[in-house]
């Protein structure tokens, strides 16, 4: 008999990361469910030729990518799964990257079978729980199996926002640091990391007017951050940002029509 995953409780944190540490999506279900994604989303990516070709080289390099997004939707994990499947650079990514999402997508079966597939881990985040007992336990937990599965030869994907920015996606909100001391320990430990920026941007939503579309957004993947070793985590998340920023920028240019491509 197929035994049951844990039940994704801060109480049960140690099962639940022991239990995360291990799992791995199954491939031909993943792909499938990029392209479906894909083709639901129909997203507009933006990779600059130099920029698909510093990715391989960096892939082929044996580096693994951190994922770096902003955070303007609720849609944003599956139109970001959409673009991996649209952009040939990003495709040796899909079913080999694990995404940090909020635990309350875990509490229900089916919603966490459909974010499991895409990779996702759940997070206690403090914002949820505060100073409540076993948050900061949990926060170690989940440090050191992000450390451990990028070690293993994985990439891992981050909304350093942590919550969704419903005021100006143009810009974005305060960083949380969570994911800076997962890069900082790991670079520490010998893993060779790269930070891609990844924005999104919807149909509307840089102009406030009218209700935003989530299909056909406008995706951009910019130049990976290198060169990190010897950086601290709050070095690193201020490069990162500024880097996100720019990538924010110019998705919202694509959205707008400001820029052409």
């Amino acid at each position: 008999m197929k035994r049951q995953p844990p039940e994704v409780r801060l109480d049960n944190y140690r099962a639940v990361y022991n239990h995360y540490a291990d799992l791995q999506p199954n491939v031909r279900t993943t792909r499938t469910v990029h392209r479906i994604l894909r083709a639901f989303y129909q997203p507009n990516t933006h990779v600059a030729p130099s920029v698909a070709d510093r990715i391989g080289e960096l892939l082929d390099n044996n580096t693994r990518l951190v994922i770096v997004a902003n955070h303007i939707s609720k849609h944003d994990p599956p139109v970001l799964a959409a673009a991996a499947q649209a952009a040939p650079a990003l495709r040796p990514l899909i079913g080999n990257t694990f995404i940090l999402a909020k635990d309350g997508l875990f509490r229900h079966r089916g919603v966490r079978q459909a974010v499991e597939v895409l990779g996702a881990v759940p997070v206690f985040r403090d914002q949820d729980y505060g100073s409540e007992a076993g948050q900061a336990r949990a926060a170690q937990a989940l440090k050191r199996m992000s450390i451990e599965r990028l070690h293993s030869g994985q990439n891992m994907a981050v909304l350093p926002e942590a919550t969704v920015n419903d005021k100006d996606p143009t810009k974005l909100q305060r960083f949380k640091g969570g994911w800076s001391l997962i890069v900082h320990e790991a670079l520490e430990e010998g893993s060779k990391i790269a930070i891609l920026p990844f924005a999104f941007s919807y149909p509307l939503a840089g102009s406030f007017s009218g209700e935003v579309t989530h299909h056909h957004a406008d995706v951009v993947a910019t130049e990976p951050l290198t060169e990190l070793e010897g950086l601290r985590a709050s070095q690193i998340q201020a490069l990162t940002r500024t880097s996100l920023q720019a990538a924010v920028d110019l998705a919202v240019g694509y959205s707008t029509g400001a820029i052409t491509a």
